[in-house]
C-alpha cells in the first residue's frame, strides 16, 4: 500500500518542525536553522509561530522549554536597548517595541477580553426593552449622567 505524496509531505513537515524547536531550543538561529534543514527562513518562521499556537496551552515540556529561552533571550536584549530607547532613540525603540510584541505573542498575553453585557448583579445576560433603550437614549442625549 502507498502513501499518498500529501500524506508523505504532512509527516515531513511534522518531522521538520520537531527538528526546528529542538534546534532552537539548543540556541540555534532561525537562519542557521533553515540552512541545516534546507528550507527557508519563512518556514522556520511559520514551523516555531505553528509550534506555539498547537502547544501554546498545553504543558508539552519542549514548549515550555522554548517558552522561558526565548522569554530569556528577549529580555536580554531588551537590556542592551533600554538605554538608547530611554534616551529617545528611534531605532531602539522600535526595536524595543518589537521585542515586547514579541514577548506578549510568546507568553499569551495579548488575547482579547472577552466581554459579555449582563444585568447589574452579573447573573443575566443584559438586554434592553425598547422602551429602556428609548429612555436611555433621551437621557444621554439630554446630558444628564
Amino acid at each position: 500500500m502507498s502513501t499518498s505524496r500529501t500524506n508523505r509531505q504532512k509527516v515531513a513537515a511534522a518531522v521538520r518542525r520537531e527538528e526546528v524547536i529542538k534546534l532552537r531550543l539548543e540556541g540555534h538561529t532561525i537562519r542557521l536553522i533553515a540552512s541545516h534543514l534546507n528550507c527557508g527562513l519563512a518556514t522556520v518562521k511559520r514551523d516555531l509561530d505553528q509550534m506555539l499556537e498547537t502547544y501554546g496551552e498545553t504543558t508539552d515540556a519542549m514548549t515550555i522549554q522554548y517558552k522561558r529561552v526565548q522569554s530569556a533571550r528577549i529580555e536580554e536584549l531588551v537590556k542592551g536597548l533600554w538605554a538608547k530607547g530611554k534616551a529617545g532613540q528611534v531605532g531602539a525603540v522600535d526595536r524595543l517595541v518589537k521585542l515586547f510584541e514579541r514577548q506578549a505573542k510568546l507568553l499569551g498575553l495579548d488575547q482579547p477580553a472577552k466581554v459579555a453585557p449582563t444585568n447589574p448583579d452579573g447573573t443575566l445576560p443584559y438586554e434592553m426593552t425598547d422602551a429602556e433603550l428609548d429612555a436611555e437614549i433621551k437621557r444621554l442625549l439630554s446630558g444628564d449622567t
